[in-house]
């Protein structure tokens, strides 16, 4: 005879088994077993409904509140591939010293009021986005109608010094766009930016683990650059399987993170946000993170017509001696002709003038 019932307020967020038995003790017991479907966040209740337990009612209800959540210590973090420490971060020092440590080698300074290139070039900052902020100096490269109209202040909106937007250190040293008017600094990479590997980690309750399947992710860059590319290992069916069952509601490429590589073409600074995809953890998980490519050549045109115009003198050097060893021209006779006459014009110039001067005598 079975003397509880097990009821479930939300079947849909939940799977629920219910076993009851009878043990040794002649206890009747009701082992309840609780999964989540597809990692989908609520709350719901679930009833132990118990029959003859009370002389008053009937019936009498044990009812549990069951939630889905995120935990609140779960985070996933970006791997930097070198290591640098706060202090490096927040190091007033512009230029590193011989005896700097490593990870302020890889650091380098962003000017103030800075924007992200954008498609249209250096020049055409179209971004909403600005770091290292200063309200009391000009926007930098703000010459045309698309960048005076476009970029907005956050933790700087509104001030007029660069103290009043109080910018803390843990801000200073945030991935984060909505602390990039406190951002300073940026990784530094040289150009070009070539298969860099790229790590995350999941941190949850004090244990952190390397991001793998089946956290699928997501890569954008925040100020709508696209001269860079992420590639991995070779596509799986676990892969392919999440794409089409999400190809209708994500605009980006899945990617599996294990493997992952970034490579980047463009110059300055890039700011990249990871997410996982709906359906693999309670959380909502993400990290941003910026590399900021230097040293990279010049724009075309500049640098094919620097190229062209020193070939176009090195050719007229070597037409120029080819044809002054052809003819046997002989370049110190010709300077030695030119110096005598010269010579020769002053002389005739005197002695025309000491003439003159004897006739009017």
């Amino acid at each position: 005879m079975q003397l509880m019932r097990v009821l479930i307020g939300k079947p849909t967020l939940l799977d629920v088994d219910a076993e009851d038995y009878w043990d040794d003790s002649d206890s009747y017991i009701v082992r309840i077993n609780v999964h989540s479907k597809f990692f989908e966040q609520g709350k719901t209740s679930i009833a132990v409904v118990i029959r003859y337990a009370s002389l008053l009612c009937d019936v009498t209800t044990v009812v549990l509140t069951m939630k889905n959540s995120c935990s609140y210590l779960k985070t996933m973090h970006y791997v930097l591939p070198v290591e640098i420490t706060e202090d490096d971060w927040l190091s007033d020092v512009v230029t590193p010293k011989y005896n700097a440590s490593v990870g302020s080698k890889h650091l380098v300074n962003l000017p103030v009021n800075y924007r992200p290139p954008s498609i249209k070039g250096i020049a055409v900052p179209l971004t909403e986005n600005f770091y290292n902020v200063d309200p009391s100096k000009p926007r930098m490269r703000d010459y045309f109608s698309g960048s005076k109209t476009t970029g907005k202040y956050k933790q700087c909106a509104n001030k007029t010094t660069r103290a009043q937007c109080k910018c803390t250190s843990n801000m200073k040293v945030s991935f984060s766009v909505a602390f990039s008017d406190c951002k300073e600094k940026a990784l530094r990479m040289k150009f070009p930016v070539t298969k860099l590997p790229i790590y995350f980690t999941v941190e949850d309750e004090g244990h952190s683990q390397n991001m793998t399947s089946p956290y699928f992710i997501t890569i954008i860059e925040v100020n709508n650059r696209t001269n860079w590319k992420v590639s991995g290992p070779n596509i799986t069916s676990s892969t392919i399987k999440m794409k089409k069952l999400l190809e209708d509601t994500l605009t980006t490429e899945l990617h599996n993170p294990e493997g992952l590589t970034i490579s980047i073409t463009g110059s300055e600074l890039f700011h990249f946000r990871v997410s996982t995809i709906p359906g693999v953890s309670f959380c909502n998980l993400f990290d941003e993170f910026q590399i900021y490519v230097d040293d990279a050549p010049l724009a075309f045109p500049g640098q094919y017509l620097i190229s062209t115009i020193t070939a176009v003198l090195i050719g007229g050097i070597v037409f120029m001696a080819f044809i002054l060893h052809v003819y046997e021209i002989q370049i110190g006779t010709i300077m030695q002709r030119l110096k005598r006459n010269k010579v020769a014009s002053k002389s005739s110039f005197v002695t025309v003038s000491a003439s003159s001067s004897e006739s009017d005598n």
